[in-house]
């Protein structure tokens, strides 16, 4: 368990008296673990972004100063678009998830008539 904690002092009013104090303590072991888990969050989303990133370099390297066959230079224009994807999912994940976190999903439950549904999906 991780603590925190504080303490305000507050001088007696008594002449010779005691100096007061009130120790505030704070368990911080959650905050702890979500930062554990941030970094470990980002340490992830580098690496996945790295890889396409250092593929389509090297492809692009190769079409720019190597003399290809045409069917060659397709394959490395196929990886290009594969790795691309690929980048455009993982920015389109990390956009929902601070969409998420922006703007969280907030259920609103209320009772429904299931006899309602059967009758209009024809169950009985």
């Amino acid at each position: 368990m991780s603590v925190a904690g504080g303490y305000p002092r507050a001088a007696s009013n008594e002449p010779g008296g005691r100096v007061r104090a009130t120790v505030i303590l704070r368990d911080i072991s959650a905050v702890r673990a979500l930062e554990r888990l941030r970094e470990g969050f980002v340490a992830t989303v580098s690496h996945e972004l790295s890889t396409p990133l250092a593929l389509i370099r090297g492809c692009t390297d190769t079409l720019l100063h190597l003399d290809l066959q045409p069917s060659r230079e397709r394959q490395y224009l196929e990886r290009i678009d594969h790795a691309t994807e690929r980048l455009t999912a993982l920015v389109k994940e990390i956009l929902d998830i601070a969409h998420l976190q922006a703007d969280p999903l907030i259920l609103e439950r209320a009772p429904a008539s299931l006899s309602r549904w059967s009758r209009v999906c024809g169950v009985t």
